[in-house]
């Protein structure tokens, strides 16, 4: 029987890793998970926070998904919302979902995404402000660098909340069902409860 996600797979042209990683890594926070040696030679990434996993398999045809999406859970919406414009990504509030706040959004390769809080969630007081350098970016390339340099950020943290493979070195950063935080204590970007699974396929 189903159990649960594993992940969602978006599309993206070739030549195009570096603008995701920026993005997804520098802007979303979230972690990029190594490709099997078997699969790498596809290209693409794979990126993963908490038990959210989503893989950027390389088209040669591609089409943007301008519809079909994947919807983020996030924490302090506001802030997050703040953070990714002062980026320069593209932030559109939406109030057509009754008891959440939600705004859409797109990646560099113009595939649609959907981050979204409840209305109880998005009225608590937001943590505190915390510091943030482009030293915690976890992008190998230079864009996805400056992209994360941003001094001081308020809440959520988008460098040691994000969650790492169980393969890498130091705690796995897991996310807490009920309030959102990681081990850390740390709001972000949030899905199913448990550890970050290494993807398989």
């Amino acid at each position: 029987m189903i159990t649960a996600f594993d992940h969602v797979q978006l599309a993206a042209p070739p030549g195009s890793e570096a603008a995701l990683r920026a993005y997804y890594v520098g802007i979303l926070g979230l972690t990029e998970v190594p490709k099997p040696p078997s699969l790498a030679a596809r290209g693409g990434c794979w990126f993963a926070a908490g038990a959210v996993c989503l893989h950027l398999g390389i088209d040669p045809h591609f089409r943007p998904a301008a519809k079909a999406h994947p919807g983020l859970r996030v924490q302090g919406i506001d802030t997050y919302a703040r953070h990714l414009e002062e980026r320069g990504a593209k932030v559109v509030w939406d109030d057509n979902l009754p008891g959440h706040r939600r705004f859409y959004g797109e990646d560099p390769v113009g595939n649609r995404l959907e981050f979204l809080e409840p209305e109880a969630a998005a009225t608590q007081p937001e943590p505190a402000r915390t510091t943030f350098t482009a030293s915690d970016a976890t992008a190998p390339d230079a864009t996805a660098r400056d992209a994360t340099a941003s001094g001081t950020l308020a809440a959520p943290t988008y460098g040691e909340s994000r969650a790492r493979p169980a393969s890498e070195p130091g705690a796995v950063s897991e996310l807490d069902a009920a309030s959102g935080l990681d081990a850390a204590g740390e709001p972000g970007v949030v899905g199913e409860p448990g550890a970050v699974r290494e993807p398989r396929n």
